[in-house]
């Protein structure tokens, strides 16, 4: 019999790595890729 697949919990914490290849500075602005739909994060 098959398992279920192991998705994770709601209220966890998953580590994310993005590269330079995935995000791109500019002028003190994060530019995310179009998955997160196309977010940005000044600082």
């Amino acid at each position: 019999m098959p398992k279920l697949p192991k998705y994770k919990k709601k209220d966890g914490r998953t580590l994310l790595i993005l590269t330079k290849q995935n995000v791109k500075l500019k002028e003190n602005i994060l530019k995310f890729p179009k998955s997160f739909e196309g977010f940005e994060l000044k600082f």
